[in-house]
């Protein structure tokens, strides 16, 4: 990723996303990226893109509890 300065209600954004993907235990879709940060659609892919990044697919597993995704991003 480009390195470069990150607004403060940018990364708000974020965080928001990630616990929803933490609390849902898989990833967002683009619809629900854009209901939950009102954003446009361009804006949406990249913030699944990053999503992606930061959660890799096995963090999604339906057995682990919680606890466990949260270990994952630490």
């Amino acid at each position: 990723m480009p390195k470069g300065r990150i607004r403060i209600k940018t990364l708000v954004k974020f965080l928001r996303l990630c616990f929803l993907t933490i609390e849902r235990n898989r990833l967002l879709t683009i619809d629900e990226v854009i209901q939950e940060i009102y954003c446009c659609r361009s804006n949406a892919y990249n913030y699944r893109k990053a999503l992606e990044i930061l959660f890799s697919l096995t963090s999604f597993d339906p057995n682990k509890g919680r606890e466990m995704v949260q270990k994952c991003l630490i």
